[in-house]
């Protein structure tokens, strides 16, 4: 039976539908109320593994990324512990869990929550968190892709400057990327080559998202650690898999080690270690291939086939990408031989 707190806050998350204002009005003052405490986060800790409602887990994993965020610095040290032992626990406990599996939007929101506490402790006061994350993903499929998410929160959260930050978030954002540049991130693309490797064939899916996390770091770290005889010819094998979505990640992934800026020697030599002729040569194939197919499909889904629609669907995103991949390739080898020309590195 739920108690008037979390009575509350699934009125809030308007559960089975509630239209009256009134008790919507009330339930949004009374978790208001809840949120003024300075030890709210108390609350959060302990309802959070005893709560059956996903919605009221979700309401205190967000508050607890709110109080960190607004306060974590300021609390006591005991404090600061509870609420990080508090999330690294439900880490490990809830999400090696396939049966239920937590789902996506709490795996979300708890990556957040985690990195929101990086943020302000990595690397002065937790120097090994990266290293432990990875250590943590090669446990299972679980903690895989909660090293996934919590990889991709990181960059949205603290490292990309595509989000619109503050001079002090631009600098933390830079000083992150230097300490994971000294540090770590030799280790944590080493692990996106090995879970690539490990799922590709169990789970294509989940070797995707991996992927598709590597590739949002590409453009600042050293590109040896991709752009070496380990991953390149794992992304060409990838790129003919029979997993559309793990094609479409292996396309990304090349595509961004392609358009990394380096200077024209080596441009030369990356191009020529990626075969870029004959990738031009299949992807072209490919390109015929899935037109092709996409238009066989097409007729079919016309029929009332909606599978055939979603097949559809993914081959265009698949052209696209190809496409994409292809006209990087070419601006690269152009923007290489005009700087040549012009005499610059």
């Amino acid at each position: 039976m739920s108690d008037d707190f979390e009575k509350a806050v699934l009125i809030n998350f308007n559960y089975g539908g509630i239209q009256d204002p009134q008790l919507k009005e009330r339930a949004a003052a009374y978790i208001a109320n809840i949120k003024q405490s300075t030890e709210c986060w108390k609350l959060c800790v302990e309802r959070y593994p005893s709560t059956l409602y996903p919605e009221v887990k979700f309401w205190c994993l967000q508050t607890l990324h709110e109080v960190i965020c607004a306060c974590y610095l300021q609390l006591d040290d005991g404090s600061r512990q509870a609420i990080k032992g508090a999330l690294l626990t439900w880490l490990q406990r809830d999400c090696t869990v396939e049966q239920p599996a937590l789902p996506p939007f709490l795996r979300n929101k708890l990556a957040q929550a985690i990195v929101a506490i990086v943020k302000r402790e990595y690397p002065a006061v937790w120097p090994g968190f990266f290293r432990e994350l990875v250590a943590a993903a090669g446990s299972g499929p679980g903690l895989t892709d909660m090293f996934v998410r919590i990889m991709v929160a990181v960059d949205e959260d603290v490292i990309s400057l595509d989000i619109p930050r503050s001079a002090e978030e631009t600098k933390l954002s830079m000083h992150l990327k230097d300490s994971m540049r000294e540090q770590c991130i030799s280790e944590v693309a080493a692990a996106w080559y090995n879970l690539t490797q490990l799922y590709k064939s169990s789970r294509p899916e989940l070797a995707a998202f991996v992927l598709s996390s590597c590739a949002r770091y590409v453009h600042w770290m050293d590109i040896g650690l991709v752009a070496n005889d380990r991953f390149i010819p794992l992304l060409s094998e990838l790129m003919d898999s029979p997993s559309p979505s793990l094609r479409g990640a292996a396309t990304d992934m090349l595509t961004e080690v392609v358009s990394k800026r380096m200077e024209p020697t080596a441009k030369i030599n990356l191009v020529q270690e990626l075969k870029v002729v004959e990738s031009c040569e299949r992807l072209s194939s490919n390109l015929v291939a899935a037109a092709g197919a996409s238009k066989a499909a097409a007729g079919t889904a016309n029929s009332g086939g909606n599978s055939s629609s979603s097949t559809v669907n993914q081959d265009d995103e698949l052209l696209a990408k190809y496409a994409k991949l292809l006209a990087t390739l070419a601006g690269g080898v152009m923007d290489v031989l005009k700087r040549v020309e012009n005499g610059k590195p």
